[in-house]
């Protein structure tokens, strides 16, 4: 699957407003607040600027700015991803307002740091763990007789691995559009219980690794990965998103 890999490098100055970063705050257009329940702010995740990203991939807009946002960590809470065409000159850098805390409870003095990333294409490869019982199909089921052979797993895992950026885990390396590793159901399997349509009907627009830069850690060294159904895409309608965690 066609992917890509966002390495965070180094501290975000807010030099270029609407720039794409991990972590640290946004910069917000014009009419949009931010999320916030009953008046504690959400997680700022992520801000992709999509004129950057256009020419390495085709399932997403091609202009304007994604906004990634968290409740928490915890069943119920809520994400928010927002779409804004606003033109650079007219966002505005979110600062924190004194003593604000965060919905889960923590004060935004221990706010995620933001960071610069540097983005480029790769290839998702379909995790084998646990991959019977339908996950995959068609031409794709012939990769579970990797199982079969020690050697060819190995190579399928460096590989993976290799693609992905494992070796920069805990350092920085996000996906978009990427297979999820899960025990059990992955994103999109996920999103179709809980949303309807088919697994294979979502798009996972950001698969988010604890990254030691900014200062994520989701659970035990997770993964926090944003879905959308791809009629909602199509349609530039970000409101239904599923978010899904997986951890150890």
């Amino acid at each position: 699957r066609q992917a890509l890999r966002l390495r965070t490098t180094e501290p975000e100055d807010h030099a270029t407003p609407g720039s794409t970063r991990i972590g640290g705050t946004p910069d917000l257009p014009p009419g949009i607040d931010y999320p916030a329940t009953d008046g504690k702010l959400w997680r700022f995740y992520a801000q992709i600027d999509l004129a950057d990203i256009a020419a390495l991939q085709s399932w997403l807009p091609r202009t304007g700015r994604l906004y990634f946002f968290g409740e928490g960590q915890e069943e119920g809470d809520g994400v928010r991803v927002l779409h804004s065409n606003a033109p650079a000159a007219d966002l505005q850098p979110y600062a924190w307002p004194k003593d604000a805390e965060f919905a889960d409870g923590v004060d935004v003095s221990d706010a995620h740091e933001g960071y610069k990333v540097r983005i480029d294409a790769t290839v998702s490869l379909p995790n084998l763990y646990n991959a019977g019982g339908g996950r995959l199909s068609g031409e794709d089921a012939s990769l579970l007789e990797i199982d079969r052979d020690d050697k060819l797993q190995e190579a399928y895992w460096a590989l993976e691995a290799e693609l992905a950026g494992d070796g920069e885990r805990r350092n920085g390396a996000h996906l978009m559009n990427a297979h999820v590793f899960t025990q059990h159901e992955n994103p999109q399997e996920q999103a179709s219980r809980e949303r309807g349509g088919l697994p294979q009907e979502w798009i996972n627009l950001l698969t988010l690794d604890s990254d030691n830069k900014p200062g994520f850690c989701f659970w035990d060294a997770g993964t926090f990965t944003f879905s959308i159904h791809e009629k909602d895409l199509a349609l530039g309608d970000f409101s239904r998103v599923h978010w899904s965690l997986e951890s150890s």
